[in-house]
């Protein structure tokens, strides 16, 4: 959205300026009119999110409070240990090079921009501490006034500044990506993944600023010899310098290894799902064996893996995302206390087997009358020890479908 609503303003902008008939009145005041139509843009997307801030609410629950998103661990509130754990000292030493450059491009507006995202980042990676001297919406406020101050302060260089270099640019896409994203990721772990880029980039403008300040520092001691300064050769020291930091920053525990931590993100957290796992034979075994309209019930974070690997249909998964269904599984089924309810919803979703992964399913499932309906179909051998079971429901005559368990809001 952001590049088709700068496109949007440049066109508009050289309409303006050159085809409408107050062309002649615009195209002395174009860099006025550039920061007007921004400002403007800026205005509209605000009010259109205060216009629309009520879809984010479930029968009047806020959609982050709402019991089965708070499930959903990527929706959750990172804190300072995750940043650490994610980042290693990465996430801080990024941030100080987004202020070097901010004081080194822009001067005296730069050292206002660098408060403004000292503040940024301490309402951002140390949110959860700042709260308890603050409170909730004492840090809420700063947050929002730093990234308002910065927001506003990048827009007035710009309008002042009559020439960018490339390179200016480039800082300027980065600080851009930088402040969108860690934003997104204060909320929500799961845009942490797009600010590696920024960070990196940062890090890396920091840890060069760092390398040719010793090194002009050695090239300036006053108890070497001028000859002997001559002849340093200070090119391989300044990269000496940048490689002894990367490696203390990469692998020296109080500097929190960030090698280690990023491995073990590429190979376990993003490993690829359900992998080598008892589940997987699961899902092998039912695109062999399941007839072709086989609807197997599960957990909903199953779902479209059961769709893919196993070949079947499901009653509940990532595509449909039906929150109440989701409230009614895990009520009637998999938190079961009634054997014919649970028959009943299954019945209703047309469900023809069960897979459940717990030790056992709910002991209300395999005991009384209706236990039979629940006939034991995989693993065929050690069926009581299996982590991963399958179950083909047999639906005694009394169970009928129930258009309640059909309801996709409460209260339907």
């Amino acid at each position: 959205m952001p590049p088709l609503v700068l496109l949007g303003i440049r066109a508009l902008r050289h309409v303006l300026i050159t085809k409408s008939s107050l062309a002649d009145t615009f195209r002395p005041h174009a860099r006025n009119l550039s920061l007007g139509l921004t400002l403007a843009s800026l205005a509209l997307a605000l009010g259109y999110v205060l216009m629309q801030f009520d879809t984010f609410a479930i029968s009047t629950v806020p959609l982050s409070q709402n019991q089965l998103m708070q499930t959903v661990g990527e929706l959750n509130i990172p804190d300072y240990r995750y940043w650490v754990f994610r980042y290693g000292s990465l996430f801080f030493l990024g941030s100080l090079g987004f202020m070097s450059v901010s004081v080194r491009l822009w001067k005296n507006s730069g050292v206002v921009l660098a408060v403004f995202i000292f503040l940024f980042m301490l309402t951002t990676f140390f949110q959860a501490r700042l709260e308890t001297l603050l409170g909730a919406s004492g840090c809420n406020i700063l947050f929002f006034a730093s990234l308002g101050g910065m927001s506003l302060l990048l827009l007035f260089t710009a309008w002042r500044q009559r020439e960018s270099s490339r390179h200016e640019l480039v800082y300027i896409a980065m600080v851009v990506w930088f402040l969108l994203w860690v934003s997104l990721s204060r909320d929500a772990k799961r845009y942490d993944f797009f600010i590696g880029l920024p960070l990196a980039f940062f890090t890396t403008e920091l840890i060069h600023r760092a390398a040719l300040f010793v090194t002009e520092k050695i090239r300036n001691v006053q108890f070497l010899g001028a000859n002997f300064r001559k002849r340093l050769p200070l090119r391989v020291i300044k990269v000496g310098i940048a490689l002894v930091i990367v490696a203390s920053l990469m692998y020296w525990k109080p500097a929190r290894e960030h090698a280690k931590r990023a491995t073990f993100a590429a190979t376990e957290m993003r490993r690829a799902t359900p992998g080598n796992a008892p589940v997987a034979k699961a899902f092998a075994w039912m695109k062999v064996e399941l007839p072709d309209p086989a609807v197997v019930a599960a957990k909903w974070g199953f779902g479209s893996q059961l769709n893919v690997l196993g070949g079947v249909k499901t009653v509940i998964d990532q595509d449909h995302y039906i929150q109440h269904w989701i409230h009614l599984f895990n009520t009637h089924v998999r938190d079961a206390t009634d054997a014919r309810a649970a028959l009943e919803f299954l019945k209703t979703h047309g469900a023809t087997h069960l897979m459940l992964t717990q030790s056992q399913p709910p002991e209300v499932l395999l005991q009384g009358d209706l236990s039979e309906a629940f006939v034991p179909a995989y693993p065929q051998e050690n069926f009581t020890e299996a982590g991963v079971k399958v179950w083909e429901i047999r639906y005694p005559p009394n169970i009928q479908s129930n258009p309640k368990y059909l309801a996709t809001e409460p209260g339907e």
